[in-house]
């Protein structure tokens, strides 16, 4: 079943954060989240996330609002990638992995084995999985978070025979080649397992390049919602951004968009 939002609406401090948000995710689909800053987009995640209790509106995870779920069943179903990780223990990577699959303690070490070997193939972290997590830079540790996301997925996957991935703007501590390889890793996940995953991307041209469907959001409203083509126009993206853009088939990839400033 999907993962539903339907007529959310979030206020913060006498201001409307969300304005009666409507968003479906199904797996097998990555799902770009996409606005300017304070358009609502961490606090959509966060409210899929369930860290909001009180919530006009209802946040649906397969068929179950959210406040029906406790945390441990939400992780039974979901995992998520927060912008930055506060983890400061000396753990080997392998040991941040492994948290991934905590929400099923009764699976076997050789199906534990399998999915950290998966995960650190598919993030390129496999001759890095006996450093220490503190000792990486910032963007090796949001390589190793995305794998302990991963991890999780196919416990989720394997258990419940779908799941889903929330990921609040994971690109940002990363350099250009580990931003492409991390969306790559998405696309594949999303084309070889039953996981829906939402990203919150700033890039439109990332964006454009890898996800199958855009959500674009301005000021707590969804304004655009479906394949890339429908979302990023220009009148879209002025509306949202409030500058002109230029929008045109990418030069090598007629199949791809280009959007300019």
């Amino acid at each position: 079943m999907p993962f539903n939002v339907t007529r959310l609406t979030f206020e913060r401090v006498q201001r409307i954060v969300l304005n009666e948000v409507e968003l479906s995710l199904v797996p097998g689909e990555l799902v770009g989240l996409l606005g300017p800053n304070g358009a609502g987009k961490s606090t959509l995640l966060a409210a899929m996330a369930g860290e909001f209790k009180s919530l006009d509106g209802m946040v649906e995870l397969d068929g179950v609002g959210l406040d029906h779920l406790s945390t441990l069943e939400q992780a039974r179903r979901r995992a998520v990638v927060t912008q930055q990780s506060n983890l400061s223990f000396a753990l080997k990577v392998a040991d941040i992995l492994a948290m991934g699959a905590y929400p099923y303690p009764q699976a076997s070490p050789a199906q534990l084995e399998q999915w950290l070997n998966r995960a650190l193939t598919m993030t390129e972290l496999v001759s890095m999985q006996e450093k220490i997590y503190t000792e990486l830079s910032g963007g090796e540790q949001q390589r190793v978070q995305l794998a302990r996301a991963l991890v999780q997925c196919f416990a989720i996957e394997h258990y419940q025979g779908s799941a889903y991935l929330l990921l609040d703007e994971p690109l940002a501590s990363l350099d250009p080649r580990h931003q492409i390889q991390f969306m790559q890793v998405l696309e594949r996940l999303v084309c070889t397992a039953r996981i829906g995953v939402l990203i919150v991307v700033h890039d439109l041209n990332v964006a454009a390049r890898h996800c199958q469907r855009l959500v674009l959001l301005s000021e707590g409203r969804v304004i655009a919602n479906g394949i890339p083509s429908q979302v990023l126009t220009s009148e879209a993206l002025r509306l949202a951004f409030g500058v002109d853009w230029t929008v045109i088939a990418h030069p090598m990839d007629a199949n791809r968009l280009l959007v300019l400033t």
